[in-house]
């Protein structure tokens, strides 16, 4: 909808995101900065420090577009802004706080 956006601003580790603009416009927050895009554009999100990204819709319309993903039975998704991050693998999801971190032994 008008104004508002897809996800919290987010990167993936394990996937690409194809994103193709049906009809609409929308600012596209990047690691890099924002860019504006429109009806027809295809933005290719790469699976790594460089791919942040979330779509704010900045048209008086709804904002369709087809998000395509590469196949990956496991992701790990970080949220900058906010210091979390989520762990998928098969059924399991869960998520954590960055500073959470605990030794790679810990209680082993």
């Amino acid at each position: 909808m008008p104004g508002k956006s897809n996800y919290p601003y987010h990167q993936h580790f394990g996937k690409e995101e194809v994103f193709y603009v049906i009809s609409g416009s929308a600012t596209l927050k990047t690691s890099k900065g924002d860019v504006e895009v429109k009806e027809g554009d295809v933005i290719l999100i790469p699976p790594n420090e460089n791919g942040g990204h979330m779509l704010t819709n900045t048209s008086d319309m709804p904002l369709v577009y087809l998000d395509v993903d590469t196949y990956s039975p496991s992701d790990v998704i970080l949220y900058p802004d906010s210091g979390n991050v989520r762990f998928l693998a098969g059924d399991m999801q869960k998520s954590f706080k960055m500073n959470s971190e605990v030794n790679y032994l810990d209680g082993e």
